[in-house]
């Protein structure tokens, strides 16, 4: 049976995200969150959206595809060219990558990015939401 790789590839990609100084220039790494972030948050700020996982099995292999969401938010005169560039940010950052999950859970991941958004949020005329879809395909 195929192992849940959804936590694993999560921590991986926070931590690609945090380390990648275009990605902190524009976004501290201070408020880029996992899917539970503070009630109030400064704005900008990225967060990690719930993923959908499936199991991939095949003879040798244990892994999944797991789609999962990234979400910019932003607020401001300027807030959605700034939305875009962080969007754009992630999707540079994160197109192509491949990522080793860690001892704990020997497997690799590869990454594509498969679109994304930016949108107004909310009622708030000078909020903006971007988003950017992934697909990473897991084995190990």
């Amino acid at each position: 049976m195929a192992r849940d790789s959804s936590i694993p590839l999560r921590k991986a990609i926070l931590r690609a995200l945090k380390a990648d100084g275009t990605i902190t220039a524009l976004v501290p790494a201070s408020r880029i969150y996992p899917p539970q972030r503070p009630a109030k948050p400064q704005w900008p700020f990225i967060l990690y959206g719930a993923s959908i996982d499936t199991p991939l099995r095949a003879s040798c292999l244990d892994g999944s595809t797991v789609n999962v969401a990234v979400h910019v938010f932003q607020r401001g005169p300027n807030a959605e060219e700034e939305t875009a560039a962080i969007k754009a940010a992630l999707a540079a950052s994160l197109d192509g990558a491949e990522l080793d999950l860690q001892a704990a859970y020997p497997a690799h991941a590869s990454i594509v990015v498969t679109g994304g958004r930016t949108i107004q949020d909310g009622d708030e005329g000078d909020a903006w939401h971007g988003i950017v879809d992934i697909r990473a395909d897991v084995a190990s």
